[in-house]
């Protein structure tokens, strides 16, 4: 309860601060908003035009990058700022902030580092969502909507963990040495059926960056579909083990570079 108390606080203070220059955050959601209209008028627009995507038609296409864009939203509300502070947190010696408080440190710094402008993902890809779910004459029974939630979370706190461990190695070489961009290259790909992409590439991203169980695994049980590529049916419903995994290795990871971890003190 402490900790959600914190959290429901640190959320608060972010909001007030973010929201203070009203007018650059209002013009901020609406460029954001005009940007993503275009990007799903062009897939719909393309994928139409060729009708499907190895059997994935337009509308499950939109239904791909609108649960895409979503659970990319939740993780980056949490990290995506802490991942672009971290090198200068390091070099500064300002992440010793967070280490002698009496809160863990990665709590602090995730809450602390909090991002409320993603509201435009948030409001555009549940449009999309809505929208592909209703085309497709998909009716989510209880099940179907708790499976929906879960499958959400769990792929918000997947691409979290995701963006934050490739984030990490900017901590011990003080500086800004990070993978980040590697696995936002990865982030663009998942956006589309895996099932079209070779052997290694499946691989990558169900085992190793499993970005994979944010969108095209998760998602299938909900549209009656089978298609997994060179992998067995189940994994279909593993995103919720593969979160809390990626949680776990997220706390070691941040341990680890923490241990390692040289103040500049300057």
């Amino acid at each position: 309860m402490f900790y959600l108390f914190l959290a429901k606080q640190f959320i608060r203070t972010q909001w007030r601060s973010q929201n203070e220059y009203r007018f650059s955050f209002i013009m901020g959601i609406l460029a954001q908003g005009t940007n993503f209209v275009f990007r799903y008028l062009a897939l719909y627009l393309l994928v139409s035009r060729f009708g499907s995507l190895n059997g994935w038609n337009s509308r499950e296409l939109l239904l791909i990058y609108s649960f895409s864009q979503f659970t990319y939203a939740i993780g980056s509300t949490f990290t995506h700022d802490l991942c672009r502070q971290l090198p200068n947190l390091a070099r500064t010696g300002d992440l010793n902030s967070y280490l002698i408080r009496p809160v863990h440190s990665l709590f602090l710094a995730i809450f602390t580092n909090f991002n409320v402008g993603y509201i435009t993902h948030f409001t555009i890809s549940a449009t999309v969502m809505i929208f592909s779910f209703i085309s497709l004459g998909v009716t989510l029974n209880l099940w179907g909507i708790l499976w929906l939630v879960i499958t959400l979370v769990s792929g918000g706190i997947i691409s979290g963990c995701v963006f934050l461990i490739s984030s990490l190695p900017s901590v011990v070489a003080i500086g800004n040495v990070s993978l980040k961009n590697i696995t936002y290259v990865f982030k663009d790909v998942v956006q589309y059926p895996l099932s079209i992409f070779g052997t290694p590439l499946q691989i990558i991203l169900t085992v190793f960056i499993p970005l994979g169980f944010t969108t095209f695994y998760p998602l299938q049980p909900l549209l009656g579909k089978q298609d997994m590529g060179i992998f067995p049916v189940f994994i279909q419903y593993l995103s919720p083990l593969v979160a809390i995994v990626m949680v776990l290795l997220l706390l070691l990871a941040w341990r680890t570079v923490i241990n390692k971890y040289e103040s500049t003190g300057t």
